[in-house]
């Protein structure tokens, strides 16, 4: 069961502010003729007399329904946000190594569930008791279906679990 399990990407953003000074280093730099380090030097100077963030509004979620907004700048926001998915409409989501989606628990939940009728399907069917494991049979198959849809209603327009992305990356 190893084999498929997938690898937890994680997310390496670098700091706005470090790739800032470092992009500005290395142009002034080379446009000015410089060595590197007073290229450095002077930009962190500027950096810090005159470099403000600006502050930003966000709506963050405390529990369940209860929603804070809160200013901050734009610097803790990017610190606040590090390691997690961005989705191009501004929707920030945690990683699958911060937090399993319920739907990644849910199919845990059936697959194990699945593995224990089937267990039990075998038992009765050595055991010779045919009621019992024509009943845990249609227990694992049903589980199984339930599963081998799910991938299917992401990619069906009119379910109300339709997501496209998630649909052409879907695997369990």
């Amino acid at each position: 069961m190893a084999l498929f399990k997938r690898k937890v990407a994680k997310v390496n953003r670098c700091r706005l502010s470090d790739s800032y000074i470092e992009n500005m280093t290395v142009y002034l730099a080379s446009a000015k003729n410089i060595p590197i380090e007073k290229a450095r030097a002077f930009v962190l100077d500027v950096v810090k007399k005159k470099g403000k963030f600006p502050r930003i509004k966000i709506d963050e979620t405390v529990e369940h329904g209860k929603i804070k907004t809160k200013i901050i700048s734009f610097s803790q926001f990017l610190d606040k946000i590090a390691g997690r998915v961005i989705t191009p409409s501004g929707s920030i989501y945690k990683s699958v190594a911060e937090e399993e989606s319920i739907v990644t628990r849910m199919v845990g939940e059936f697959k194990k569930d699945r593995s224990k009728y089937k267990k039990k399907k075998f038992k009765a069917m050595e055991e010779g008791n045919d009621i019992e494991m024509r009943v845990n049979d249609a227990i694992q198959n049903s589980i199984k279906i339930t599963l081998n849809s799910l991938p299917g209603g992401y990619g069906f327009p009119s379910s109300i679990f339709y997501d496209k992305g998630s649909y052409n990356c879907c695997y369990f």
